[in-house]
Order: structure tokens, then sequence, then C-alpha cells
């Protein structure tokens, strides 16, 4: 298989749903809440806090009239050829399939993160009906909103197939797929898509490659005379400098990835400190660059800016883009990363956002927290007797749960909470610790202090973009005045990484 190339199999779809913008509507109906926040035979299924969608009557026009799934094809398999697109979605011509399958796998199964995984499995490829229909439904809903503001989203909703047994083209397949826990039904969502060049892995990693010949030809002392450093310095009692220059403590990082990622989240009593960021004291940087690294200075503050503006008007209209705890007592689910925004080119902005299916409004958030000791103490009892059909479980002593008075209701609390820790996340990957992206794929360059202090730098340039653009202030990149120059940078960027499949 060449590098991002999949093979798409035509299959007979079990139902297709054709999305007209208006036949999808929120309910007061939880089923699928209550159905999949608890064990299905041994799987667990992925399920955001939101009230079930309604299909109202079906549309018209879809452009496809069979379903398709990604794998490695004999001669005699009908099947066209596509762009890969993370590992269970792929690109065709200009639409995106999301839930065609698992690589080449089909739909197989692998064991849960974290606590639940000695006991449960989850399935992997495709989309299931609750969240199928709501990335149809919130992705509608967003691109209207960004309108609004003269943006769009990366992809148009236009429909989900659900599959039949897929396992029935086996004998015209090269590798067999399988379709485990085949009692789940498995759907795949349509979309007409911007693209797949992805902000993180392909943009920033580009700049990245380009950036590292020109920095280091600057010798450090030239660096010393064009960077103003002293006002930008915050110390904290427990920090060293990782350099000379304290670029480590600054009011924007603290730059310790290790310290960000293993420390507890600051809590409420912690704010006035505020270890990672400080909104109070944001300052601009001061520094003397002309030429190239000037115009990369201006792209790095406008994607900021860009980030900022699209996550605040994402709060505004109280959208939760999907920062939720499901399964595990340790395991949050959050689609505010920087890969989850497309890179445009050639219009007045830079990046449209995507990936909503477990996103919801405030309209349909309810709280689903669950005594989660008494639910895998209990677990594992069950696990344990699961294939004894002579016990009765009713007969067991099992802990005492303790309920939940607000499980299906909406938390006000709970809700605001949400929206702040999906803020501090994708504040984190604005200033460098995305821990979501973590492809490292120029391994063989080898790092400089130079490419270490523009790296700094570069993204406190991102984040003061970022604040400008979340707290409704003008862009100060000047990035219009460069435009040519601009686009000509992107477009190099993305064509080094282009065959990274995000």
């Amino acid at each position: 298989m060449n590098q991002g190339v999949v093979y798409l199999a035509r299959v007979e779809p079990k139902k297709t749903f054709i999305f007209n913008g208006e036949n999808l509507k929120p309910t007061d109906k939880l089923y699928s809440i209550q159905s999949y926040r608890y064990p299905l035979q041994g799987f667990s299924v992925l399920c955001p806090p939101a009230r079930d969608l309604q299909e109202l009557e079906n549309g018209q026009g879809f452009p496809f009239d069979c379903a398709f799934i990604k794998v490695q094809p004999k001669d005699e398999c009908n099947y066209i050829e596509g762009q890969a697109s993370g590992k269970r979605s792929a690109i065709y011509d200009n639409y995106r399939f999301k839930g065609c399958g698992n690589l080449d796998l089909g739909f197989n199964v692998q064991i849960m993160p974290h606590e639940i995984g000695e006991y449960f499995r989850e399935i992997r490829g495709c989309q299931f009906e609750h969240t199928a229909k709501r990335e149809l439904y919130v992705t509608h809903r967003v691109d209207q909103i960004l309108h609004q503001y003269g943006l769009e989203g990366a992809n148009k909703s236009l429909g989900y197939w659900e599959y039949n047994d897929v396992t029935t083209i086996n004998d015209q397949l090269a590798k067999k797929i399988e379709n485990e826990g085949d009692f789940i039904p498995k759907y795949c969502s349509v979309f007409q898509t911007l693209g797949d060049s992805r902000l993180g892995t392909h943009l920033l990693q580009g700049l990245k490659r380009l950036l590292q010949p020109i920095v280091n030809a600057i010798s450090l002392d030239e660096l010393k005379q064009k960077i103003d450093i002293p006002e930008r310095i915050k110390q904290f009692e427990f920090e060293k400098p990782t350099n000379e220059w304290h670029l480590t403590g600054t009011y924007f990082l603290q730059r310790d990835i290790d310290f960000i990622i293993n420390q507890p989240i600051p809590l409420k009593e912690q704010a006035e400190k505020d270890l990672i960021f400080d909104w109070a004291l944001e300052k601009h940087l001061n520094i003397q660059f002309d030429g190239d690294l000037k115009i990369f200075g201006i792209i790095y503050e406008r994607l900021g800016y860009e980030v900022g503006r699209i996550k605040r008007i994402f709060i505004d209209h109280d959208l939760n883009w999907g920062y939720f705890r499901d399964h595990s007592k340790l395991m949050y689910h959050t689609n505010a990363h920087l890969d989850n925004f497309v890179v445009v080119t050639d219009k007045e902005y830079l990046l449209a956002p995507l990936d909503f299916d477990i996103a919801f409004f405030k309209e349909e958030f309810v709280n689903m927290e669950i005594d989660f000791n008494y639910y895998f103490n209990n677990v594992k009892i069950i696990d344990m007797v699961r294939n004894h059909k002579d016990i009765d479980l009713s007969k067991l002593n099992l802990q005492p749960e303790q309920v939940n008075q607000m499980f299906g209701k909406f938390d006000e609390k709970l809700w605001n909470w949400g929206l702040e820790m999906e803020r501090y996340v994708i504040e984190l990957a604005i200033s460098g610790a995305d821990v979501i992206q973590g492809s490292n794929m120029f391994i063989d360059e080898v790092e400089s202090k130079q490419t270490e202090i523009f790296e700094v730098i570069y993204h406190d340039r991102m984040r003061i973009g970022y604040l400008n653009g979340f707290n409704h202030k003008q862009d100060t990149s000047n990035f219009q005045q460069f435009m040519p120059e601009i686009q000509e940078i992107l477009k190099e960027a993305i064509n080094l990484t282009k065959n990274i499949i995000a």
C-alpha cells in the first residue's frame, strides 16, 4: 500500500440517512447514556453527556449509492482509491468518510485503557448511531455559527450509512477484515471537506522544518542582542531555568513539559498563583526580527489569533467541543486540540475546525457521572462469574452505590467546569504542550540551542495572538499586509509533511 493511499471497497449499506440541515432534532431522551454508559457484553461504547437526537424524514441527493470500507483488495474486489485520514477515516475526492474501518482491519477491538481495560474492550474504526448523528448535527450548527463571523467549518454534513456485516466480502480481499461486536450497529458519517492538512501535525511541524536552517545560521550572541528578555521573566520558587536567558520561566508558560503533564490541575485556591498562565500580566515580546523571521512570527501570531477567536466563539455559543469523563475516573475526552483545525489556503483566514462527534451544546448537556468505585468493584465481581450461569448475581454481596442525584439532569457547575478544562487544554497546546500531537516526524534533524529558543519565542507569539482572539481584541499581526509571502510559506510547510497521516 502506498504511503497515505487507502483502498475503499464498495459494500451494501443496511441503511443510508441523508441529512438536509433540518432532519435531526434534540430530544429529552437519554437512551444512549442509559445504554452505553454501562458495559455491553464486555464492550464499552463512547458516549458524550448529551441527550439523544431524533431523525425526522430522510433527505434527498446523497452522492453515493453504496457504502465503503477500507481494505487490502484482490483484483476482483470492487474498490476505489482514497487518501488516509487518521486511522478510521478516509478522503475521496472532496468527501470525508469518518468511520470506514480501522486502517485495513475492519471493525476490530482493543483493550480499554486505564483501570477498566482488564475487563472491557472497545470497537475501533467506526462511528455509532448516536455519534454519527451528533457529528452531522453539531458540524452543521457550528458551520452556521461560524458563517456569522466570516469563517466556516472544515466539513459540510451530508449523511451517514449503517453497515451490514462487512465480512461477507472477505473472499475478495488479500487480508480479511473483522466485524467484532456484531450486535452493536456500526456507522460511517459522510461530509464534504475543505481538506486534511492539520494545524499541529502538518503546518506547525512543517514550519519548524523550514525554520531550522534559517535560525541555525544565527549566532547565540546575535540572538541575545535581538531579544528583550528581562521583563518577560517570572521566576517560581521551585523553578530552575533551563538556559541562561531563563526562557523557560515567562509570563506565558511554565515550559517544563514534564512538570505540566505530571502536576495536578491547579485547584481554585491556586488560581492566584496560576502556575501555567498569568492573564493579568500579558505582555508583548520585543523582538527585532526582519525578513523571513518576521513573517514566521506573523504566521504564528495569526494562527494563535484564529484558534483563540474560534474557541471563544464556541464558548459564547454554549458549545463544549467534547470535554467530559467517559468510562473511567481517569479518562477524559477532549477534541480541543490543534489537529482538529484544518489549514485552508487562498482565503482570508487560515483555519477551519472539525471533529464534533462528541461535542454538545448547553441545552443538550446532562450530568452522567457515576460512582466509579461501585461500578468497577462490581465489574470485577461480575467479570469473574460472567461465564458461570449457575451463580445468581443478585445474591452477591455488592457494595452500596453512591447515587448521583444529578444524573440525567442539567448541571450548571459541571458544565462550567468542562468549558474551563477544555480552555485549559487548548491553551497548553497553543503554548507548546499539545499532548494530543504525538508525532515526531523530524527526529533525524539535530535540535540546536537556536531552534529551541525560537520554538519558545514563536509559541509565545502564538499565545499573544490567542489571547487577542479569545478576548475579542483586534488582530495585531499585520497578517493581511504579507499575505502573498505567507501563503507561499504555508504551502511549502505543508508540502514537507503532506505524506504524514495525522
